[in-house]
């Protein structure tokens, strides 16, 4: 049996200007092999072509997803930035609102014990009362305490007794003064 078939020529193709078709090596092709080989060639080409353009969209397809890709990943860290920040944030006014109590707790016991102290002791001097403070350091152990004061309503008619004990013991860190040293306004007065 004979397995080898027989070459078909085929008639050369034209281009649409009506020029056979040509390898484009030794002009114009011999009838048969050249048109076959440009027919190949023609073939591979347009595959090629068709590959090239699918690179191209999968290439465009990668970029666009890696953008998108990149956009998700910079807005879940900014999210994740943001919510680091104001949980540092509360967490420090956390603190700062601890310190700021305790400290006018301190302040307020500070203010009942003076006030108990003058409350059960009705015959403390402003000396004693200092010595009291001295020992209390509230200069250390109460730095949030300015100062504090006691007022003591007295009348138009009390008022040169009131002057005179103020000269032998003058109100905490004043110097005693001589003379008058408050104006009267009305019922009240001023020092």
């Amino acid at each position: 049996m004979d397995l080898v078939r027989p070459l078909r020529h085929s008639e050369p193709r034209s281009h649409p200007t009506g020029q056979p078709l040509s390898s484009g090596l030794h002009g114009p092709s011999p009838r048969g092999a050249g048109g076959l080989a440009n027919h190949r060639l023609s073939r591979l080409t347009n595959h090629l072509r068709f590959r090239s353009s699918g690179w191209k969209l999968f290439v465009v397809f990668v970029l666009v997803l890696g953008v998108a890709i990149s956009a998700a990943s910079a807005s879940a860290w900014y999210a994740y930035v943001s919510s680091q920040r104001r949980r540092a944030a509360a967490s420090s006014l956390g603190s700062v609102k601890s310190i700021l109590a305790s400290s006018l707790e301190r302040d307020s016991d500070l203010l009942a014990t003076v006030n108990a102290l003058v409350a059960t002791h009705p015959q403390l001097t402003n000396g004693s009362l200092a010595a009291i403070l001295s020992r209390l350091d509230p200069s250390q152990h109460y730095p949030g305490s300015i100062a504090f004061a006691y007022v003591e309503s007295v009348s138009r008619a009390g008022l040169p007794e009131f002057e005179a004990v103020t000269q032998r013991d003058p109100p905490l860190a004043w110097p005693a003064r001589t003379g008058s040293s408050g104006r009267t306004t009305g019922r009240r007065v001023i020092a």
